[in-house]
């Protein structure tokens, strides 16, 4: 599907994941052809004057890529690049085994993509290497709600899908109150 007026006059903001800075790395990942496509598209998108973000998914497959995604997004008219790790929770646990990367390759993966990113203007977002803070919230684009509810717990949790219920369905007053001391603690960073 090619970019329309009436898309890009109905949307803020495009966020598109490219998780390859070529065809071959981009197949491996998706496991389709359909790199020049969506390259295509994001070019598109940029010249009608969208604000346009790509989204890189780091992976055991393409983290010694990701250096080479801002002159990418440079020529494709992009000035944003977000990178993403895999989150250790619902549905990805499934594939954790196949693409997980260690702390230390995700750090270098990002100090690489880093340098590039300056080098070409790119406004670069990267993951957080350091574990989730407890009292906090998240929820992910497949639905999964997470939370860590004390500092004592090392892993995170899944309380609930909006996909298959509500927010009010899996909020407690134990996560409530754990979520409230986070956000007015004086030593938060």
């Amino acid at each position: 599907m090619r970019p329309s007026e009436s898309l890009v006059d109905s949307v803020a903001m495009f966020e598109i994941g490219l998780d390859g800075p070529d065809a071959e790395t981009y197949v491996s990942m998706r496991g389709v052809d359909e790199f020049s496509t969506v390259a295509e598209n994001i070019a598109e998108l940029s010249k009608m004057g969208s604000v346009v973000r790509v989204t890189y998914l780091l992976t055991d497959v393409n983290y010694e890529k990701a250096r080479e995604m801002p002159k990418l997004c440079s020529d494709l008219g992009v000035n944003m690049l977000r990178l993403q790790r895999i989150l250790k929770v619902g549905r990805f646990l499934g594939n954790i085994d196949k693409f997980d990367l260690s702390e230390e390759e995700i750090r270098r993966a990002v100090m690489e993509t880093r340098e590039e990113a300056e080098r070409y203007r790119i406004d670069l977002r990267t993951p957080m290497v350091a574990p989730i803070p407890y009292g906090t919230v998240h929820i992910y684009p497949e639905g999964d709600v997470v939370t860590r509810r004390n500092s004592e717990e090392i892993g995170m949790e899944v309380i609930g899908n909006l996909h298959e219920g509500s927010m009010g369905e899996f909020w407690d007053s134990t996560l409530a109150d754990a979520h409230k001391d986070f956000v007015l603690s004086q030593n938060r960073v």
